[in-house]
């Protein structure tokens, strides 16, 4: 590999239930689907644009640009982004609940066996894309696919995976597998860890463990980050997964962009180094340095965003900016814009002719 490798991926994920698990929320929900019901609106409020919604219409403007530049990316999809339809309501087994997910005392809170109300899917219409296009996106996943775009995992329900039950963890990945097989989509090798989660904190004090978050930092007497257990490294690997990103455990220092792939741990697993842009505030002069850095070093990384933040005019102005950089990078002979699944096959191909 003499030029760096360089992939755009996204973490791309329908409507679900929010992180804040409150009565103002769930009104919210439920007021929209009253709204859709008798006004045939078809957009979906359950955030400040629909997370689903904005999410397909982000894509649709993404699509247009990669169209524009000759390109390609990556599509880490949660379950729903497969299916067009969940009319007979068994499209997943595992109805993920967020009750590690509510604040508390300044940190996330975890209480196993004490489940919050409502589940992820709670409000689930059990309908079809025509109906609830923020929903189910089968339909424009299928047209990525038929686009030459990568579809890869992030879970099927979105959970926390370092505190998720490992039960919970093999039946999510093995129906995401299963609805990606029953529905056209290649099996994923990829896998991006929703919330960075491969990582938790523990309060020394109380014991209780939660979502990774900066207080550790502001704290560290207080707070302890624990690793990713290697029960659910084994669960990601029986899946078929051999290489993982989105990883804050790896945010070690300025210059772990720079490190390439690594092995994860000592199973085997791979990783390669991300970082997040965002389109709204977005830093070109501090993105053409990163890219002037990964040519120097030959570097191997990704780059990601949601499609929902790719929505608005000024997002879409920045993603297309940061696009046509790469694009130009590109057509110098200084990088390879190519999706992780093209990047993990050229690993392994250069990884066998050095073993041989």
């Amino acid at each position: 590999m003499n030029k760096a490798l360089i992939s755009i991926s996204f973490d791309y994920e329908t409507s679900a239930n929010s992180l804040f698990l409150d009565k103002a929320s769930f009104l919210r929900k439920k007021s929209a689907l009253f709204i859709n019901l008798f006004l045939k609106n078809k957009k979906d409020y359950s955030s400040i644009f629909g997370r689903g919604y904005s999410n397909r219409i982000g894509t649709e403007n993404i699509i247009k640009i990669f169209k524009k530049y000759d390109i390609h990316g990556t599509w880490f999809a949660t379950g729903h982004i497969l299916i067009t339809q969940n009319r007979g309501k068994n499209e997943y087994r595992v109805k993920h609940h967020s009750s590690y997910q509510a604040i508390k005392k300044g940190f996330i809170e975890i209480n196993e066996g004490s489940w919050s109300d409502h589940p992820v899917f709670f409000d689930d219409p059990y309908s079809d894309y025509h109906k609830y296009p923020y929903w189910y996106l089968g339909d424009q996943a299928h047209r990525l696919r038929d686009l030459g775009e990568d579809i890869q995992c992030h879970t099927f329900s979105h959970p926390y995976v370092a505190l998720e039950g490992i039960e919970n963890l093999k039946i999510d990945l093995e129906d995401w597998q299963l609805t990606a097989k029953r529905n056209g989509f290649e099996k994923a090798t990829i896998f991006s860890f929703p919330y960075l989660g491969d990582c938790y904190t523990r309060n020394k004090i109380t014991g209780e463990s939660g979502m990774f978050r900066d207080l550790t930092e502001k704290n560290p007497e207080v707070f302890e980050i624990l690793p990713l257990s290697g029960e659910h490294i084994d669960i990601l690997k029986s899946a078929g997964i051999e290489l993982v990103t989105r990883c804050i455990s790896q945010y070690k220092d300025e210059n772990y962009l720079f490190k390439g792939i690594q092995r994860y741990d000592k199973s085997g697993m791979l990783y390669i180094p991300d970082i997040n842009f965002n389109m709204v505030n977005f830093d070109y002069e501090k993105f053409k340095k990163i890219i002037d850095q990964a040519i120097r070093l030959n570097a191997i990384f990704n780059i990601w965003s949601h499609p929902n933040n790719v929505f608005k005019l000024e997002e879409i102005a920045n993603f297309e900016l940061m696009v046509r950089h790469l694009k130009q990078e590109a057509d110098k002979g200084n990088i390879m814009i190519t999706t992780l699944k093209d990047i993990l096959e050229k690993y392994k191909q250069t990884s066998n002719q050095e073993k041989n």
